[in-house]
């Protein structure tokens, strides 16, 4: 079960890297840079359970 969230992690950290970049260039982000950032703390709240 344990590689279903590095899968997950894997994922929502490359997805938060992403809206980083948009911020840094300055681009217009469609969503709030705390969403992505909560689903990276609820995912690392799971694998400690």
């Amino acid at each position: 079960m344990k590689h279903h969230f590095w899968i997950l992690f894997a994922l929502e950290t490359s997805f938060l890297l992403w809206m980083l970049w948009d911020v840094m260039q300055l681009k217009y982000l469609s969503m709030p840079a705390y969403i992505p950032i909560g689903f990276l703390w609820l995912l690392i709240s799971l694998m400690n359970n």
